[in-house]
């Protein structure tokens, strides 16, 4: 006769409930944030240095003063950086930053090309400008442009670069091109440059007003290569006595005629 099984599971014991003062030990020792806490203190710590250096130092290195390099360009606009840089004095490290002076001369005085400003520590400021190369004046309008030899227009803050600067009478998308061969003229042949007064682009021809009532007309294809072979011909002893005006519109004829003789040609 097979014998019952009168065995019984053995249960598992109850866990104990631990007392706040164990779990508080438990979770003040052993646990994981402990040690992020304390990399936390640690950065605050030295946040609130770093904040108190930056305006320790902020304060010591307040801007007394500046000075531009001596140059004939520093001399023609004085007035005007000593006007720009009034923001800036006795304000402090952050508000002087060389990036910030350069930015703003740039905006405020559209003449310069370039401008340099280095930091002397602690408390001056040294500035090089490079000025802009008028080439052309344009007008749109009731508003007036000069063009540099990069052919970027801008407004001039000195009416006295408007004086002897030849104009520009075209479309707005014909500025490029002119002011690109006018800008190999200045380089190439300066005195030609000062008698040029108006640089027109017609509809199929270039037309070169200069002083004295000369004039050239030419093609509007390659005019440097045009320039050249006039300046040489009317260099020739034959020639160079008087003012002319010439028209080379034709590639097959060149007409000259006596600048004082008013009249198309």
């Amino acid at each position: 006769m097979a014998r019952a099984n009168t065995y019984k599971p053995i249960p598992k014991p109850i866990a104990r409930k631990k007392s706040w003062q164990e779990r508080w030990r438990q979770l003040r020792f052993h646990a994981p944030w402990r040690k992020s806490y304390t990399t936390l203190l640690i950065a605050m710590a030295f946040i609130t240095l770093l904040g108190y250096a930056s305006y320790w130092g902020n304060q010591k290195m307040v801007l007394t003063t500046w000075q531009v390099d001596e140059s004939e360009a520093s001399e023609l606009f004085e007035a005007q950086i000593a006007a720009t840089m009034q923001a800036f004095e006795h304000q402090g490290f952050w508000q002087t930053r060389p990036a910030q002076i350069r930015a703003t001369l740039l905006n405020e005085i559209p003449d310069l090309a370039e401008v340099t400003v280095r930091r002397n520590l602690p408390n001056q400021i040294n500035i090089h400008i490079t000025p802009r190369e008028p080439i052309a004046i344009w007008v749109d309008k009731d508003m007036t442009y000069l063009t540099d030899n990069t052919a970027f227009f801008y407004q001039s803050t000195r009416p006295d670069l408007l004086v002897n600067t030849p104009i520009l009478r075209m479309k707005a998308e014909e500025l490029l091109d002119a002011t690109m061969a006018l800008s190999d003229v200045k380089k190439q042949y300066p005195r030609l440059y000062q008698r040029i007064s108006e640089f027109i682009f017609e509809d199929d021809f270039l037309k070169i007003n200069l002083l004295h009532g000369e004039q050239w007309l030419l093609q509007k294809k390659e005019p440097l290569k045009q320039i050249a072979m006039l300046v040489k011909l009317l260099e020739n002893h034959r020639w160079k006595s008087q003012l002319w005006r010439v028209d080379i519109r034709l590639k097959q004829r060149l007409f000259l005629r006596p600048a004082p003789l008013e009249g198309a040609i």
